[in-house]
């Protein structure tokens, strides 16, 4: 099912003349202070950073525990915090263990801007972890250089050089054709796509329309405005119905998609392939009866998580020893946002510079999540300044109740957005 990569950057020197250029504006507002020094636990005397002391480094997440977007992200905060707990036992990066708190932004763009003012500038966070659909905390960070790792659903992964998706940069400008190429594969041939209000949505919603037709498949219907979380559905699988799709992709939060696909099959809407977002635990797929049976989901981007695989054992076993639930789906999220943010503390050497955290981590070509990644991420300049979006999914199948992954990934092509 894998298929070439095409349509590579034209302006790459540009790139990374921007990017460069960026870098050294962000280095000048996050220059360590003179006024203050830290010594690091091996010794070398260091310039005092935010959030860095000589035993600890402070680490905020920010994420909506609270809110119609919670379940969606639940367990993202507690995933990351086992992620470092498992680096304190080793004795942390460079001798100083991690020390987090939690930020909750309730999805919405006031709160989120309220929240991360008071980690940057109250709180004295050195770096974040974020998984939201909100957006409006970006601009401050990139102003003081703060580190973040999260999931690149806002266009700052794909721009602002201190933002580093776990999994490849945001799709700006492009475009994977994965997503098409496994419905087709599931017999659709005409795609009603359907999404929320929201940055993340649109873009998403705006690359499937390009690449539907990519291979050889058409757009029914195109729906921007579907609510957060449950709602009545049927004028919407009325409109469904009445295109003529005979499938749908539902890029949106887990109940949404459910309220969907409710009234799709109410309407007596046949669908060939039921594409969602999100995988959906097992207890919410039994509660749905048939309605999920043969729903189409692809992971957060790490593997699935009944693969025989060392990776994906070993952190399934670490998440059942502490409690935690392994079924939702921003939770092995978390987790790799917590490694890659230790990727770049080590990256940044003994006295922790927010700099040098973001300069070294750039230059890393070959991320794998600590082998958790469906594919290896490179940061450096590539179709955005910060690196590739994933051109790669691993997709399960609902059948006899059950998510069952398909035997390999799906690789697409990248297409250009215009």
């Amino acid at each position: 099912m894998n298929a070439r990569t095409r349509n590579k950057s034209k302006g790459a020197i540009t790139i990374v003349a921007g990017l460069s250029a960026a870098m050294l504006l962000a280095a000048c507002s996050s220059t360590p202070s003179a006024g203050d020094s830290t010594e690091s636990p091996s010794g070398v005397d260091c310039l005092a950073v935010p959030g860095v002391s000589s035993s600890q480094v402070n680490v905020g997440i920010v994420f909506p525990s609270t809110g119609p977007a919670a379940a969606t992200f639940a367990e993202f905060d507690k995933a990351a915090q086992l992620r470092f707990e498992e680096e304190n036992a080793r004795g942390g990066v460079n001798g100083r263990k991690i020390v987090t708190t939690v930020y909750d932004d309730m999805s919405d763009g006031s709160r989120q801007s309220t929240v991360a003012t008071k980690a940057i500038n109250q709180d004295k966070m050195y770096g974040l972890l974020h998984a939201s659909q909100a957006d409006t905390m970006f601009s401050l960070l990139r102003q003081q250089n703060v580190p973040v790792t999260g999931l690149a659903i806002q266009p700052a992964y794909a721009a602002d050089p201190n933002v580093f998706g776990v999994f490849g940069a945001y799709n700006a400008g492009f475009a994977s054709t994965s997503t098409a190429l496994r419905m087709k594969e599931a017999g659709s041939t005409s795609v009603a796509i359907v999404g929320h209000n929201s940055p993340g949505a649109t873009a998403s919603s705006k690359g499937m329309a390009l690449a539907v037709p990519e291979v050889g498949m058409k757009v029914g219907t195109t729906i921007l405005d579907m609510p957060l979380g449950a709602f009545d559905a049927t004028s919407m699988a009325l409109k469904i119905k009445n295109s003529g799709a005979d499938s749908v992709n539902s890029i949106s939060l887990v109940d949404s998609a459910i309220s969907l696909l409710q009234a799709l099959d109410q309407q007596g809407v046949p669908m060939k392939a039921k594409m969602m977002s999100l995988i959906v635990p097992p207890d919410v797929v039994a509660k749905t009866g048939d309605v999920l049976e043969g729903a189409l989901a692809a992971t957060s981007g790490t593997k699935p998580l009944t693969l025989d695989d060392p990776a994906v054992t070993a952190y399934v076993e670490a998440m059942n020893t502490a409690g935690l639930n392994t079924e939702t789906s921003f939770a092995s999220v978390g987790y790799v946002a917590a490694d890659l943010f230790i990727r770049g503390l080590q990256e940044a050497g003994p006295c922790a510079y927010r700099d040098d955290f973001v300069t070294n981590l750039r230059m890393v070509t070959d991320y794998d999540g600590g082998g958790l990644s469906v594919a290896p991420v490179s940061f450096a300049p590539g179709l955005t300044p910060n690196g590739d979006p994933s051109k790669c999914q691993w997709f399960l199948e609902v059948t006899d109740g059950e998510f069952v992954p398909d035997a390999e990934a799906t690789c697409g092509e990248l297409i250009a957005m215009s």
